[in-house]
């Protein structure tokens, strides 16, 4: 369930327990299934590897992603209804008597996941990543260039395209899964040419701290020393704080100290 405010917290409780015991009835109904109905066990059995697949590839895959729910969607509703199947007799006609008070709960679960999640996502400023690539439309232009991480605390590596196309942009995290070894002459020249006809290089401020740069090398091949590399030939010669507190810093032409390429 999405956060609330303090005064739905109840809310969200309430969801948390119908979760809870959503998830025990489920387990509870699969075992009982599994061992007294052998003709739906390889339906079961289909249902549950999907879902864990698909969760397995949420784990590894931008983890958190609602969108990619919705890929086991169909089979936790067939999941669902088996367990229903498997669940003792006692327990069906206590929930059919009380269905009522369930329908209210996960009434009360989407009205959280509207107020909290929904509603919100339909306000642009909410949104960190758009909010920040529509200011790069607006502080960048075309005869510039920016580079940024596309991940972490970065710009998503998908939206400038999106939200600021006529701004020259390459995302280091896309960027390495072209060049895994580490080559870095592609951006280099990009840099310079930008550099020499007169435009401006954007780069997030993250990228110049040695800090930082462990966590932006993908593989053992692409080492800290080789990141310090590529960053050394130029210079910092101004800094800008963006929306969300989106650290930027600019490359001028005096930043071109040889060209390596």
């Amino acid at each position: 369930m999405a956060p609330l405010p303090a005064r739905w917290g109840w809310i969200h409780w309430a969801g948390q327990g119908v979760l809870a015991l959503g998830i025990l009835l489920l387990a509870i109904g699969s075992v009982r299934l599994f061992f007294r109905n052998p003709q739906k066990r390889p339906l079961l059995a289909a249902v549950l590897a999907w879902i864990v697949a698909m969760n397995g590839f949420q784990f590894f895959w931008v983890p958190g992603i609602i969108r990619f729910r919705i890929l086991f969607l169909p089979a936790l509703i067939v999941w669902i209804c088996l367990s229903w199947e498997g669940l003792p007799e006692m327990v069906q006609k206590w929930g059919k008597k009380r269905s009522p008070l369930f329908l209210c709960l996960i009434l009360a679960v989407g009205v959280s996941n509207a107020l909290g999640t929904i509603f919100p996502a339909t306000h642009i400023e909410n949104n960190r990543d758009i909010v920040r690539a529509l200011w790069a439309q607006k502080t960048m232009g075309p005869n510039d260039f920016f580079l940024f991480a596309g991940s972490g605390d970065s710009i998503t590596n998908v939206v400038p395209p999106y939200f600021a196309p006529r701004v020259p942009s390459r995302s280091l995290y896309g960027y390495f899964f072209g060049n895994p070894q580490g080559d870095f002459s592609e951006i280099g020249t990009t840099i310079d040419h930008t550099l020499r006809r007169g435009g401006t290089v954007y780069i997030e401020e993250q990228l110049f701290r040695k800090e930082s740069w462990a966590g932006l090398a993908p593989n053992e091949t692409v080492t800290v020393q080789i990141l310090a590399k590529w960053f050394s030939p130029y210079d910092i010669t101004s800094r800008l704080v963006g929306p969300f507190q989106y650290r930027i810093v600019t490359l001028g032409p005096v930043a071109i100290k040889k060209n390596r390429y």
